[in-house]
């Protein structure tokens, strides 16, 4: 159920107690560690409590899930545990609809990128003492990407949880029949340009037009190489050479594909009925690939990190979820939970049952039960390269994504140059960032 929040502070050395106490010696979060309560508090971990979890539909009733909130609830019995599945939109919309009247979960699962939403929205607790209290070898276990993510100007927002990284699907008979070795990959954009040329002439569709939405277009943008995503003097660090390589790209590669975007059923259709050489998605494209490919044993493809301008660097973008503590009178059982939830133990079985779903738990992903998903280790590579989708928990507001994506519309249909159009799109980007630092 919702609750009022009650702003108060905790204690610096209730702070650290609870935190060393909830976790074992071997640094692993131990979940029957009891707490060490000083004055003042608030939810002393020796009362009853009851925490409300939102978290994504589809992990709220995984027997994973189910199991972890049960170990943790008998090891905890003074804590009680309400999930609540909704999806990643619905987290976000009832969050900062909640927040002004404090009507929001104690602990809840969202992307990075509206992470400057939830700040704004009062629904993020610094967790900075905490973080820092904790074992080493607790703190190692996370991508140090996303850590720094969460990591804002000394204060913590987060422990970090899910991940996806986008990668590039390949139709192998399209390719056969167009003359092309799919065993000798693709060494950059310059590479891959010539084969969807070579896709073309044979009759067949090289890739969907991923000029449509703003998201895409970061898809291509992350193969510059060295490029970043955060806010410089108020101004997005993506430069207009940076995007004009990235609009030019898509202008030279228009004659080979499709005016169809991705998102559009009839692009995968193309693709699993070997029409379509190319469709670079995340890892969740997947699921309809592999369920086609068991209807249809002749339908052969497989999935390789998305080329970049120079060989040796994968463009697309990557991005992912934490676990967000509210303030308030239950933070420091909703920290808890999350300590115990994000540790390696529960991730690795999250991640085992979607098949092998990536995560930011780097020791989790290097567990040897998770070494058959060979997408989930292309996946972590892929998001150590390309672009993070948006610059975390600054004024980036997902409405840049828009002159983003309307700006390479007009490059791709030859309405402006790239360089112009790279130019209004930036100019546009910086608006909508002075707009919400506002």
């Amino acid at each position: 159920m919702s609750k009022k929040m009650l702003y108060t502070v905790f204690a610096a050395s209730l702070i650290v107690a609870m935190i060393l106490t909830g976790c074992g010696a071997s640094g692993t979060p131990s979940a029957t560690a009891p707490a060490v309560v000083t004055e003042p508090a608030t939810a002393p971990a020796t009362e009853p409590v009851t925490i409300e979890y939102w978290t994504f539909g589809e992990f709220a009733n995984t027997q994973a899930m189910k199991d972890a909130i049960a170990e943790f609830q008998a090891a905890n019995p003074n804590i009680t545990v309400d999930v609540v599945g909704k999806p990643d939109t619905e987290i976000q919309a009832g969050i900062i609809a909640g927040a002004s009247s404090g009507q929001i979960p104690d602990v809840y699962n969202i992307a990075l990128n509206v992470g400057a939403e939830m700040l704004k929205a009062g629904a993020l607790k610094d967790i900075s003492a905490e973080w820092n209290a904790l074992p080493e070898d607790y703190r190692n276990q996370f991508a140090p990407g996303a850590v720094q993510a969460l990591n804002q100007g000394g204060a913590v927002y987060g422990i970090p949880y899910t991940a996806y990284a986008t990668v590039l699907y390949r139709n192998l008979t399209v390719l056969e029949e167009a003359g092309i070795d799919p065993s000798k990959g693709i060494k950059d954009w310059a590479d891959w340009a010539d084969q969807m040329s070579k896709v073309k002439a044979a009759g067949y569709t090289a890739l969907p037009n991923y000029s449509v939405d703003g998201w895409l277009v970061f898809h291509f943008l992350g193969g510059v190489q060295g490029i970043t995503n955060t806010i410089v003097d108020g101004k997005s660090s993506i430069t207009v050479a940076q995007l004009t390589k990235a609009y030019q790209f898509l202008l030279d590669t228009k004659p080979f594909g499709t005016d169809v975007g991705p998102f559009d059923a009839a692009a995968s259709d193309l693709f699993i009925n070997d029409q379509m050489a190319f469709y670079e998605m995340g890892p969740w494209a997947d699921t309809t690939f592999a369920a086609a490919a068991e209807t249809n044993p002749n339908f052969k493809y497989d999935v390789v990190l998305m080329p970049g301008e120079i060989e040796g660097w994968s463009g697309g973008t990557h991005g992912g979820e934490f676990f967000g503590i509210a303030p308030g009178p239950n933070a420091e059982a909703a920290l808890k939970l999350a300590v115990f939830l994000a540790d390696k133990a529960q991730v690795a079985k999250i991640s085992a049952e979607f098949g092998g779903r990536a995560t930011y738990n780097d020791a989790a992903m290097a567990d040897p039960s998770l070494s058959t998903y060979a997408l989930l280790a292309l996946t972590v590579e892929a998001a150590s390269m390309g672009l993070p989708d948006a610059a975390y928990f600054q004024a980036f507001p997902l409405a840049v994504r828009q002159p983003l994506a309307d700006n390479a519309a007009k490059a791709r249909d030859g309405v402006l140059t790239p360089e112009a159009a790279a130019q209004a799109a930036i100019d546009a980007v910086n608006a909508e960032i002075a707009k919400a630092s506002q």
